[in-house]
C-alpha cells in the first residue's frame, strides 16, 4: 500500500511541476496541454515507484 502512496504523490508533484513549466511558458491554457501534463505525471509517479523498488531490492540484498 505504501508503494501506491508514492506513485500517488509522486505524479501529483510531476503533474504539478509541469504544469508550472506550462503556465511559465503559457501553453497552460491551450487545449493540448492536459493531455500533455496528466500522462507525463503519471509516467512521473511510474517512475518514481520503480526507483522506490530498486532501493528496497538493494537494501534487502546488503541485509542477505
Amino acid at each position: 500500500m505504501k508503494a501506491y502512496f508514492i506513485r500517488l504523490a509522486f505524479s501529483i508533484m510531476s503533474m504539478v511541476i509541469i504544469y508550472g513549466i506550462f503556465f511559465l511558458v503559457g501553453w497552460h491554457t491551450k487545449n493540448f496541454a492536459p493531455f500533455i501534463i496528466l500522462p507525463l505525471g503519471l509516467a512521473g509517479g511510474y517512475g518514481a515507484l520503480y526507483v522506490y523498488k530498486m532501493i528496497q531490492e538493494a537494501k534487502a540484498k546488503e541485509q542477505l
